[in-house]
């Protein structure tokens, strides 16, 4: 490299990093050293170890006889929620030079992004229209495995009178009452779902009628405990169920019995 060329590339606002044909820094530019860290970018270093991370070095590395050029990677700096765009690509020397850009803002914004599309606001739940998919896994993997699988639909009539920004709080409250249904309380949320203004859908893997009967009693108690009152359960298992939309519509049938009963849980 000529000094000129680094004097251009010194004052780029993206990292670049130049390695040699044997995988050495032979230039970084000081975007780069703060963007990898300055004691990680230093002329001899082999470049797998100071950008990657890794021990060995990288079978799509563009110097491989096999390798991909140009080669595009993400790379992720553990614990620091940043997300670095890597762009290697061969020259005609047989150098590569190495761009880096920080694409945190659009991973976030992304990850944001997918968060509405998929999500309830107001619950944090998944919306209704992804419950199926889920459902349907969930019957198939039973019937490979002779498991069961339940679903309960919770009616909470109470939700119009409640401040929308603590709706959250309460769901998560009631959803912990089936804690030994699933490990953690982050897991039920992952098969919770919001499907209705009122309604929620919980998905049980591998418990069947009497196991997902004896969570919906603890979820009322716990409501009750809340001081939330009036909520209607509505709990059903595979069975000879085979579909996701027909598990769902059984689910309905009951929490449409129960919503007629003195009883607050029914099943169908």
């Amino acid at each position: 490299m000529t000094e000129e060329e680094k004097k251009i590339l010194c004052e780029l606002p993206v990292g670049v990093v130049v390695i040699n044909t044997i995988r050495r820094i032979i230039f970084s530019n000081p975007a780069a050293e703060r963007l990898l860290g300055a004691a990680r970018v230093r002329e001899g270093e082999s470049c797998h170890r100071c950008i990657w991370r890794n021990n060995e070095p990288c079978i799509e590395c563009p110097l491989e006889v096999d390798g991909i050029n140009p080669l595009v990677r993400e790379l992720e700096i553990p614990h620091q929620e940043r997300f670095l765009e890597i762009h290697a690509q061969l020259r005609d020397n047989g150098d590569v030079i190495t761009t880096i850009k920080d694409v945190s803002l659009r991973k976030h914004f992304q990850k944001e992004h997918d968060n509405a599309i998929l999500t309830d606001p107001a619950s944090g739940l998944f919306k209704s229209q992804f419950i199926r998919e889920d459902l349907q896994r969930e019957i198939h993997r039973a019937e490979r495995t002779a498991g069961g699988v339940s679903l309960i639909l919770v009616r909470v009539p109470e939700l119009d009178a409640m401040d929308i920004k603590a709706i959250p709080k309460i769901i998560a409250q009631i959803l912990r009452s089936i804690g030994e249904v699933t490990e953690s309380e982050t897991q039920t949320h992952n098969r919770a779902y919001r499907f209705g203004h009122d309604t929620f859908a919980i998905i049980l893997p591998e418990q069947d009628l009497a196991g997902a009967l004896r969570n919906a009693k603890k979820m009322l108690e716990r409501a009750k405990e809340l001081g939330i009152d009036g909520i209607k359960i509505g709990v059903t298992a595979i069975g000879k169920i085979r579909t996701a939309d027909s598990l769902i519509h059984s689910a309905q049938h009951a929490l449409h019995k129960a919503g007629h009963s003195k009883d607050p849980i029914a099943t169908a």
